[in-house]
């Protein structure tokens, strides 16, 4: 996820929650299967899952299909090359 700017061997502090806000990074379940970190968008519309690759669509979701599981409070960067 380097446009999150998270590289391997980085450290993610996450905080253990059940509600995500506007344009934050997330674990979550979608319909009770587990995804990676992804970002999450929540506007007046719905609840959106943002694609890294700008040219993929986000994904629409009703709050019903998905549970926001962690929500990320930090990034530790060890220094190494990227």
């Amino acid at each position: 996820m380097q446009d999150c700017d998270l590289y391997d061997g980085d450290v993610i502090i996450i905080r253990r929650c059940q509600t995500g806000a506007a344009e934050e990074t997330v674990s979550a379940e979608i319909n009770h299967q587990p995804i990676k970190l992804q970002h999450l968008s929540i506007d007046r519309h719905g609840l959106y899952l943002l694609a890294q690759d700008d040219s993929m669509p986000a994904i629409h979701l009703r709050n019903q299909d998905i549970q926001v599981l962690n929500l990320v409070m930090g990034v530790g960067h060890y220094l190494t090359e990227h």
